[in-house]
C-alpha cells in the first residue's frame, strides 16, 4: 500500500504541473487584457506607455518565460499579485479558502446524513412509498439549476420570511459582536448557500446509493447468508452495505472536489466570499494570477479526492490490494 500511495502521489505531482501549463496557457488565450481597464480610464495615454506597463508587468515576455517565472514564484510562496484587488494573492486567498471549506464541509455532511440513508432504505424496499418518495426528491434536486433555486430560497426565506441574510458572508458589524453572536452570524449567513449546495448533491446520492444497494443485495453471497439464518440486519448492513459502499465512495469523493469548485454559482448568487466567487471574479477582470490560483486548488482537490476514494476501496474491501 505505501509503494502504491507513494507512485500515486508522483503521478499526481506530474498531472498538477502538466495542468497547470494547461490552465495557464488556457488563461492567456482569454479575450482581453489586464492592463485593458487601466489603459482605458486614462483617455491621453500613449503608445510607449502602453508598451512601458507591458514591460512593468511582464505581458509582453513569451509564454514560456511567464510560466516559470510564475511556477518558480509559487514554490517560494509568492502567489502573484491581485490586479483586482491591488495586493497580493496570498493575501485573499486564505480566508476565502477556509469560506469555501465551511459552506462545502456542511453542504457534503448534511447531503450524506439525508441522501445516503434515504437512498439504501428506498433500495432495500424497491417500488414502495419510501422509494417513489425518495426518487422524486432525488430528481427534484437533480434537475433543479443552482441558480434557480439560490433565487427561490432568497426570494422565500430572504425577502419574504426575512428569516436569514440574503447575501453576504459576515454582518458589517461583525467585528463589534461577541464570540457567540459571532458564530450565529456566520452560521446565519450560510444557512441558504448551504442548503442550495445540498440540495443537488444530495440527489446523486440517494440515486447511488439505492442503485448500489439494489445491486448488491441481489448477489449469490445474500442468498448464502440467509440460508445460513443469519438476521437480516447483519445480511443487510454487514453483507450488503458493505459491498454498495464501493460506487458510493467513489461519488463521495468526486462530488467533494465538485463542492469545492461548483460552489461558483451559489457563491456568486448569494454574494459568499470564497473561492468560487473569487474566481468568478477574477475571470472577469482578467486577474491571471487570482484565476491560477482558484484553478490550481480545483485541480488539487479532485487529483487528492480521487487518491483517497482508491485508498478508501482497499479499506472497505478486502479483496482489493495495491502493490
Amino acid at each position: 500500500m505505501t509503494a502504491y500511495i507513494t507512485r500515486r502521489l508522483i503521478q499526481t505531482f506530474i498531472v498538477t504541473i502538466l495542468l497547470s501549463v494547461v490552465a495557464f496557457g488556457v488563461m492567456q488565450l482569454m479575450p482581453g487584457d489586464p492592463l485593458d481597464a487601466m489603459i482605458s480610464s486614462i483617455p491621453d495615454i500613449t503608445a510607449e506607455d502602453i508598451a512601458r506597463l507591458k514591460e512593468i508587468y511582464e505581458i509582453d515576455k513569451p509564454f514560456h518565460e511567464r510560466y516559470l517565472e510564475w511556477i518558480s514564484g509559487v514554490v517560494q510562496g509568492d502567489l502573484g499579485y491581485s490586479r483586482t484587488y491591488r495586493v497580493p494573492v496570498q493575501d485573499l486567498v486564505w480566508d476565502r479558502l477556509i469560506n469555501t471549506t465551511l459552506l462545502s464541509g456542511f453542504a457534503m455532511v448534511l447531503a450524506l446524513i439525508i441522501g445516503i440513508p434515504l437512498g439504501v432504505f428506498s433500495g432495500l424496499k424497491p417500488n414502495s412509498r419510501l422509494d417513489y418518495t425518495a426518487n422524486f426528491t432525488a430528481f427534484a434536486g437533480i434537475s433543479t439549476p443552482s441558480f434557480f433555486l439560490a433565487l427561490v430560497l432568497i426570494m422565500i426565506f430572504a425577502a419574504g420570511l426575512k428569516w436569514f441574510p440574503a447575501s453576504g458572508t459576515i454582518d458589517p458589524s461583525y467585528s463589534s459582536m461577541g464570540f457567540w453572536e459571532q458564530i450565529g452570524d456566520r452560521f446565519s449567513h450560510l444557512v441558504l448557500p448551504v442548503i442550495s449546495l445540498t440540495a443537488l448533491q444530495m440527489g446523486v446520492y440517494v440515486r447511488y446509493a439505492r442503485s448500489s444497494m439494489m445491486e448488491a443485495m441481489r448477489n449469490d453471497f445474500i442468498r448464502t447468508a440467509r440460508a445460513k439464518g443469519m438476521s437480516r440486519k447483519t445480511v443487510v448492513w454487514v453483507h450488503g452495505f458493505r459491498n454498495a459502499l464501493i460506487p458510493i465512495i467513489t461519488i463521495v469523493a468526486l462530488s467533494l472536489s465538485f463542492l469545492f469548485s461548483g460552489s461558483l454559482i451559489t457563491e456568486t448568487v448569494f454574494s459568499y466570499q470564497g473561492i468560487g466567487q473569487f474566481l468568478y471574479t477574477a475571470i472577469m477582470n482578467s486577474d491571471y494570477n487570482a484565476a491560477m490560483v482558484s484553478f490550481m486548488i480545483t485541480i488539487i482537490m479532485v487529483l487528492v479526492m480521487n487518491l483517497l476514494a482508491d485508498v478508501l476501496y482497499a479499506v472497505v474491501d478486502p479483496r482489493i490490494s495495491y502493490s
